[in-house]
């Protein structure tokens, strides 16, 4: 039996309904696609690169595109000014690929690019 819902009556089959916590399901929304921010993150590296945003290729190294520790600052700078300010260069060093900094982007706080809180010294 389908789950039918009308405005005078809710039915729902025996099966079971599975509930996903909010942490979860907010997790969930915010890693998924935006073309628009992957867009935006193609152009800023290509311009950067020097190289049509259609020639890269999502998935190869970020150093077979001649990335540098300059260039990698540079990035930073534009992420952060333009997608999240919550991205930091610890972060950043751990993209490997164009994919890595999309998904860096769309999730900044994910628990795969945590960032370790140094204590403040007296």
């Amino acid at each position: 039996m389908k789950n039918t819902v009308t405005e005078d009556s809710f039915e729902a089959s025996n099966e079971e309904i599975e509930t996903v916590p909010v942490a979860k399901a907010e997790a969930i929304e915010s890693t998924a696609p935006n073309p628009s921010v992957e867009s935006e993150i193609r152009s800023i590296m290509a311009a950067l690169l020097g190289i049509p945003p259609d020639n890269m290729d999502e998935h190869r190294s970020l150093e077979d595109y001649g990335m540098d520790s300059v260039l990698a600052l540079q990035l930073l700078h534009h992420l952060q000014a333009r997608i999240s300010s919550e991205i930091g260069m610890n972060d950043l060093n751990k993209c490997h690929t164009l994919q890595d900094v999309i998904s860096l982007s769309l999730n900044p706080m994910h628990p795969e690019h945590e960032r370790k809180l140094v204590p403040d010294t007296p």
